[in-house]
């Protein structure tokens, strides 16, 4: 059994049992997968990369391009966003 499915399988745990996915201690908030404090925590280390990244002027999906004037992401990703979204639209029309 691979790391990786080990990792799924208690992350599928935890949120069944209400119990934080990062901690794994205290218990969730309701309708979330983690407790306040590491909620905190993680949104703390997401605005520090995003203020990192935001004076270069970078893509918000792939930090490496330039964004299409006027948008927060490359044209690249906003093809391959556009060709995701089409997919996924594709695939619950079918399932119904």
């Amino acid at each position: 059994m691979s790391c990786a499915s080990t990792a799924r399988k208690q992350y599928i745990a935890l949120k069944a049992a209400g119990v934080c996915v990062r901690c794994k201690v205290e218990k969730a908030r309701e309708g979330r997968t983690e407790c306040e404090q590491c909620s905190k925590d993680h949104r703390k280390i997401r605005n520090q990369s995003y203020a990192e990244n935001k004076p270069e002027d970078l893509c918000n999906s792939c930090r490496r391009n330039k964004p299409t004037p006027g948008m927060k992401m490359c044209a690249s990703c906003r093809i391959l966003g556009a060709a995701a979204a089409r997919k996924r639209a594709e695939k619950k029309k079918a399932g119904k």
